[in-house]
C-alpha cells in the first residue's frame, strides 16, 4: 500500500501548480486524498520515466519543458504502485503519490521522452512503446542524448567541484584524498557548476577527477537556457507554443500559481497567449488549498505587461 495516495475525480481534475526537483515530479492541486475530507495538493512522481536531477545537465531544460506544457492545465492522475527504489527516491523528494499524469489524451512522461529529457525507468522498460520513444530521441540526439555520455539520475552522484584558488586546481569534492589530507583550506573559494566553467576560469583538474568521478562531473552543469538575467531585467525564455503570437493583442501575463511561496528575490511573471492565460485563471480559481509555511522576505513581483516580439509573447519592460 502507498503511504500517501490520492484520487482525482474525472469530473473535477487536478491542476498543475509546478514541479519538484525533477520534471518527472509534478505538483497537482485540488485533489482529494484518501482518508481526508479537504482537497489539497500532492507531489506526484512518474512511475514510467525519470528526468535529470537538480545539478545535472538538462535538469532546468526538463523543468522548463514541462512547465511550458502543463503549468495551470487540468490533469488526471492514474495511480500506480512504485517499486522500492522509486519509493525511496520519492521519499527524499517528499513525493505523496506515484503514477501517470494525463492532460486529455496526452501523457506528461511521453512529452519528456519525445524531447530527450528523461530516461525510461528500469522498472518500466517492459513497456515497448516507452522504450521506442526513448530510442527515437536518442537516435535523433535530442536533449540529453546530445551529450557524449549522459548519466542516469539513479547512478549519478553530484560532484562539488571545489576550487583551490591558490593552486588553480579543481577537486571532485570533500572526498578527494588531497582535500581530506590537507583540509584544502584554499577550497573556501567556492565551487564550479561544471568542468567547462572551471576550464574557462583557467583551472586544471586534480587527479581525483578520474574514472567514475570524472564521468559524473561531465554530467553535471547548469542549464544552457538563459532564464535569469544579471541586470534585473526580464529573463529570456525559450520559444514555446503557449507563447506563440502574431500581434500584441494576443499576449497577456500569466498569473502566479496558488498554494506556493514567492521568491525572496524578484519574481518575474511569465507571458503567454490570452487563451492560455484565460484557461490558467479558470483552473486556478477552483483550486482550494493553503500555501506552505513561507519565509518572510522582501521579494517583489515584476512584469505587468506582455507584448509580441518575433512570434513569441515576452514581458514588456
Amino acid at each position: 500500500m502507498l503511504p500517501l495516495v490520492l484520487v482525482i475525480l474525472t469530473a473535477q481534475p487536478g491542476v498543475v501548480l509546478g514541479t519538484g526537483l525533477r520534471a518527472s515530479t509534478v505538483l497537482v492541486g485540488q485533489v482529494t486524498k484518501v482518508k481526508a475530507d479537504e482537497p489539497g495538493t500532492a507531489l506526484v512522481m512518474s512511475t514510467d520515466v525519470i528526468s535529470p536531477n537538480w545539478g545535472q545537465r538538462w535538469n532546468t531544460e526538463a523543468l522548463r519543458a514541462i512547465r511550458d506544457a502543463t503549468l495551470g492545465e487540468a490533469v488526471t492522475v492514474e495511480l500506480r504502485t512504485p517499486d522500492e527504489e522509486l519509493r525511496t527516491l520519492g521519499a527524499v523528494e517528499t513525493v505523496t503519490a506515484f503514477g501517470r499524469i494525463r492532460m486529455g489524451k496526452v501523457y506528461v512522461h511521453e512529452l519528456l521522452l519525445k524531447q530527450g529529457l528523461a530516461w525510461v525507468l528500469p522498472s518500466a522498460r517492459g513497456d515497448a512503446a516507452l522504450v521506442k520513444l526513448e530510442a527515437e530521441a536518442r537516435a535523433a540526439k535530442k536533449g540529453l542524448w546530445a551529450d557524449a555520455d549522459p548519466v542516469e539520475p539513479w547512478l549519478w552522484a553530484q560532484q562539488l567541484l571545489l576550487r583551490d584558488d591558490e593552486t588553480k586546481v579543481v577537486h571532485s569534492g570533500w572526498d578527494c584524498p588531497h582535500v581530506k589530507t590537507t583540509q584544502c583550506h584554499e577550497c573556501g573559494g567556492g565551487r564550479f557548476w561544471s568542468l567547462a566553467e572551471s576550464a574557462d576560469a583557467g583551472f586544471t583538474r586534480h587527479t581525483c577527477l578520474s574514472g567514475e568521478a570524472l564521468r559524473f562531473a561531465n554530467a553535471s552543469g547548469v542549464a544552457t537556457l538563459v532564464e535569469r538575467s544579471t541586470d534585473n531585467s526580464a529573463p529570456t525564455l525559450p520559444a514555446a507554443a503557449r507563447r506563440s503570437c502574431t500581434k500584441d493583442s494576443e499576449c497577456a501575463v500569466a498569473p502566479l500559481p496558488p498554494c506556493s511561496c514567492g521568491s525572496c528575490e524578484t519574481t518575474w511573471l511569465e507571458p503567454a497567449t490570452r487563451s492560455v492565460v484565460s484557461r490558467m485563471k479558470a483552473n486556478y480559481a477552483r483550486v482550494s488549498c493553503s500555501p506552505p509555511p513561507c519565509i518572510a522576505c522582501a521579494g517583489r513581483v515584476a512584469g505587468a505587461h506582455s507584448t509580441c516580439r518575433e512570434g513569441q509573447c515576452v514581458i514588456a519592460e
